[in-house]
């Protein structure tokens, strides 16, 4: 799908482009060569009126004027006087002078510039011959008392004809080439461009793959449970209800997860940002979770600077909600008689908590993965209460405040995470919120 979708994006892209590059190089073209025409045409016009200037004042022709003028002009030169012509050819073929001549002249009958001996007349023009050669041509007479004088100027366009094909294949290959520059660029591109929605397409799938697994554990149990309690004594139909109810249980955290991550997908996740002390979340976090630590015996800690610690413009129920998530995780993974110590200090701009834990560690492999959904060490996966959403959660709630979480390895061993709270984080409304949240996952 994503190959097919990439092949018509380069397409549309390439051909897009292509066509505006196309349409601009037609427009260069024809503005260059209409300023290009129009220029050998006024010089042409010049060449014309300087030479029929120089006739005006000349009291007699010669062949070295006449050859003088069409080698400086680069034209051809032909004179009649009362209807006789001058005899001479230059340097042009003189089948070829006979019959340009005489495609001017039928022109000029054409248009009714006949001589009539009386005043004089001017007449420019461009013609083809048999061979569609493109000339210009001057006709001018002059009448002079009893002797009429017919100017006849012809130059060929071929010089320019091959300077436009020239310039159009020129411009063509540049086009040529740029539009295949454009369509590896497009493909380039569009790679880029599909990269985030393959991602995206594959981690809705991974965790929609993930979300019916953890759902089909459950419910497998709960339907045995069901089955069973249809054969089983009385005497032990309470273990069944117990068991359908804990894993009733489960699969309600499971989807209470599941809505928390998507109301942070699409931006309606409720957050009420105000001024906080940390203090209290802190140690509210940590007695939340003491009977838990006894039950392992792990010894749980609480370091607290001596300084008062600022007040922190945040979501508190999420702060907490996330100090909860980290403690129960280093409780579940830590083994018994270990420590789980939580820390803290402050700067001018941000607070810093840090849980850590003696437990079993993060291999240094997972732990670019560790906060994607339903990613778990495999270590942890026997585990029925971590579903490998939590720190995914967590993640999101420190993002929405501005913050980093990121994990390390803690010095007596296991894991350490760190957070990293921006003292004014809240200050953004929930509707800034939401659009930024959108721009991420974008």
């Amino acid at each position: 799908m994503f190959k097919r979708l990439r092949k018509r994006l380069t397409i549309m892209c390439a051909a897009t482009t292509g066509c505006i590059l196309i349409l601009m190089a037609i427009s260069i073209v024809h503005i260059a060569e209409g300023h290009m025409l129009r220029r050998t045409e006024a010089e042409f016009t010049s060449v014309f009126r300087s030479v029929l200037y120089s006739l005006q004042n000349q009291k007699a022709v010669d062949y070295s004027w006449l050859s003088q003028n069409e080698f400086n002009g680069g034209c051809l030169i032909h004179i009649e006087n009362n209807g006789v012509p001058f005899e001479y050819t230059g340097n042009w073929d003189k089948e070829l002078r006979s019959s340009l001549i005489a495609r001017v002249k039928e022109i000029a009958e054409e248009r009714d510039m006949t001589y009539s001996g009386v005043g004089k007349y001017e007449l420019l023009l461009t013609f083809s011959d048999a061979s569609r050669r493109m000339y210009y041509a001057g006709v001018a007479g002059v009448s002079q008392g009893k002797s009429a004088t017919i100017l006849y100027i012809l130059k060929s366009m071929e010089n320019e004809r091959q300077k436009l094909v020239g310039q159009r294949i020129g411009v063509a290959c540049i086009v040529f080439v740029a539009t295949c520059l454009l369509w590896l660029f497009a493909w380039m591109f569009t790679s880029h461009l599909i990269r985030p929605i393959e991602e995206s397409r594959r981690r809705q799938t991974a965790f929609i793959s993930s979300a019916s697994h953890e759902l089909r554990t459950p419910l497998t149990v709960i339907q045995t449970g069901v089955e069973a309690m249809r054969k089983a004594p009385p005497d032990r139909l309470e273990h069944f209800i117990s068991l359908i109810h804990l894993e009733g249980e489960r699969m309600a955290r499971l989807i209470d997860d599941l809505l928390t991550l998507a109301g942070a997908d699409n931006g309606t996740w409720p957050t009420k940002f105000e001024p906080a002390d940390m203090e209290p979340l802190l140690i509210a976090a940590l007695e939340r979770h003491e009977e838990a630590s006894r039950a392992k015996l792990i010894r749980l800690t609480l370091s607290l600077p001596e300084s008062i610690l600022p007040r922190c413009y945040c979501d508190p129920s999420r702060i907490e909600q996330v100090l909860s998530i980290l403690i129960d995780n280093a409780i579940s993974y830590t083994e018994e008689a270990g420590e789980v110590h939580i820390s803290t200090k402050a700067d001018e701009r941000q607070i810093f908590i840090t849980v850590s834990d003696t437990g079993t560690g993060i291999p240094d492999k997972y732990k670019p993965q560790i906060f994607e959904r339903f990613f778990r060490v495999d270590s942890a996966r026997a585990q029925k209460d971590h579903f490998g959403l939590g720190l995914s959660i967590a993640k999101e709630i420190i993002e929405i405040h501005h913050g980093k979480i990121y994990v390390r390895d803690a010095p007596k061993g296991g894991s350490e995470f760190i957070i990293m709270l921006p003292l004014r984080s809240g200050e953004y409304h929930q509707s800034n919120y939401k659009m930024q949240l959108c721009k991420k996952h974008d």
